[in-house]
């Protein structure tokens, strides 16, 4: 299933690039210089079934030695800051910090047994890194190394929040936009290799697609299909899975951060998702809602700057300023009627 699902994602991406070209950003595209994009990146995730290592589902809480389901589920709420500085138009600097808080519960316990709820929550790791763009014609090219500095605490809570260990992640991104009629459109693939530090946990790869069309001036349709495939291990322990999300993106500037440029703008996403398919890993949905900005900070820098020197000379003359009206001093005219 995975080797189809790549094919696929590789011809419709090959029919793209033959498609009239228009400048934007899909994952490969850098940030302007000087530019900084942010993101509050928000999941709730809700499990009830899990993936066996040979792909098929099994309740979550069934225990094979009472042959009973014990109902239970898993719940995460994730929030990740992401951040991306253009050093130069084709070089950025990448900066993420996620969190997660995690439950864990079983609904259909037998009667005798004490109720069972496990939460958790910590900081997943810490993610640095680098992108380099290398073209951008006939598609955007770059690269992409990134960094995630463990927290060895996070696997020792229940439920586990991660394995713990250092990555170090190497990643290729293709990105192209185009009209899909008169609408405009974009296309983007990524993959790579990520080592990882723990001998037990084998290294994986990422397969990942997205696509969108902007259907108004403000609001974009866009789906996405988020893969991990483990690599082969000598107890097939090695945690795969794929995700198909489908969302909206609206823009109240009419600005969408996958057609980026130098002006300030906002984005706000929401997008549903469920996992297609998984070894050795949960099955479940989940719901992302993602607030993103992008802006100058050299101009930002300068704009806070003149206001306060405007401020200033305001007060000098005029005295203070009260919600942005200054506060001058009350005259009369000769009728004895305040006015300023």
């Amino acid at each position: 299933m995975t080797k189809k699902c790549f094919i696929v994602i590789i011809a419709l991406f090959a029919i793209v690039s033959f498609l009239k070209t228009e400048k934007a950003f899909a994952g490969a595209w850098t940030t302007p210089k000087n530019n900084l994009y942010t993101e509050f990146y928000n999941k709730y995730s809700v499990s009830d079934e899990r993936f066996l290592n040979n792909g098929d589902r099994i309740k979550l809480g069934w225990d094979p030695q009472f042959n009973r389901d014990k109902g239970a589920k898993s719940y995460a709420y994730d929030f990740e800051w992401k951040n991306e500085y253009g050093l130069a138009d084709w070089f950025d600097l990448l900066f993420t910090l996620p969190f997660e808080w995690a439950t864990y519960k079983e609904f259909n316990r037998d009667p005798s047994w004490t109720e069972y709820t496990r939460k958790s929550h910590d900081i997943k790791y810490v993610v640095i890194g680098a992108k380099a763009r290398l073209t951008q014609e006939p598609l955007v090219v770059s690269f992409q190394t990134l960094g995630y500095i463990g927290h060895p605490e996070a696997n020792k809570v229940t439920p586990g929040i991660q394995t713990g260990d250092s990555r170090i992640e190497l990643r290729m991104l293709l990105g192209k936009s185009y009209k899909l009629g008169r609408l405009p459109a974009y296309s983007g693939f990524e993959t790579g290799y990520r080592f990882r530090s723990m001998e037990k946990i084998p290294n994986d790869m990422p397969i990942f697609a997205e696509t969108g069309v902007v259907v108004m001036d403000w609001l974009m349709l866009q789906g996405e299909f988020d893969n991990w495939i483990s690599m082969p291990s000598y107890d097939g322990s090695g945690e795969s899975f794929g995700i198909m999300r489908v969302g909206v993106i609206y823009s109240p500037t009419g600005k969408f951060n996958q057609f980026r440029s130098s002006k300030s703008h906002i984005n706000i996403a929401l997008q549903g998702g469920w996992q297609v398919w998984g070894r050795n890993t949960n099955a479940g949905y989940e719901i992302v809602a993602k607030i993103s900005t992008q802006f100058d900070i050299l101009d930002m820098i300068e704009g806070i700057s003149t206001s306060n020197h405007e401020n200033d000379r305001d007060v000098k003359h005029n005295g203070p300023t009260f919600f942005g009206r200054k506060n001058d001093r009350v005259v009369t005219h000769s009728g004895g009627e305040p006015t300023e």
